[in-house]
């Protein structure tokens, strides 16, 4: 039985919700070996700070910066459905939201961007993606003409035999786990 979105998003909230500190810690160390060999071939990539449990990747975070990589975060006008992107600083806001008068810093187009990690609630075999709902990501890839690599970040048991997609979602590349990392394009 294939649930629908709004069946399977309050379910794997709380099912994250549910996973302790010492847990989370060590998938979010046990991420960066997975992701590993999907970063030797990237000199630039957009991250997320994790917010409401999900998978942290400090470390990667941490582990990019050590190898000079440009790296941006997301940021979002509550008043739009489109991300941004900046360099991120030791100083900037974890908050995906920025108030309207926020002017983004050194903001890069997605296009000049190698590769996008992307939390999840859930993702299939196939690359489908459930996000949170809000349609940012989707809006902002797109329709763009050069897309970079998408590789969805979540905990393995995120990972789930099918979900129902729209039209406008947009499928991943790859997912990274704290157990794997899975390319789609295979």
């Amino acid at each position: 039985m294939i649930l629908t979105k709004a069946d399977l998003r309050p379910q794997m909230r709380i099912r994250r919700k549910n996973i302790s500190v010492a847990e989370e810690r060590i998938a979010a160390l046990a991420l960066l070996t997975s992701i590993k060999p999907l970063l030797a071939g990237v000199n630039s990539l957009a991250i997320y700070f994790a917010a409401y449990h999900e998978l942290d990747l400090t470390p990667v975070i941490d582990y990019c910066l050590a190898q000079d990589k440009k790296v941006y975060r997301p940021i979002a006008y509550r008043s739009t459905r489109f991300l941004q992107f900046e360099p991120i600083s030791s100083d900037c806001n974890r908050d995906i939201f920025v108030s309207d008068d926020y002017l983004p810093i050194s903001p890069v187009s997605l296009e000049l961007i190698d590769l996008v990690l992307i939390p999840l609630l859930a993702c299939d075999y196939r690359g489908n993606r459930l996000g949170q709902g809000g349609g940012y990501y989707d809006a902002s890839l797109h329709n763009l003409a050069h897309r970079p690599q998408l590789c969805g970040i979540g905990y393995d048991w995120q990972l789930v035999p099918q979900l129902i997609s729209d039209e406008w979602d947009v499928k991943l590349d790859y997912f990274a786990s704290d157990k794997r990392l899975l390319n789609f394009e295979i």
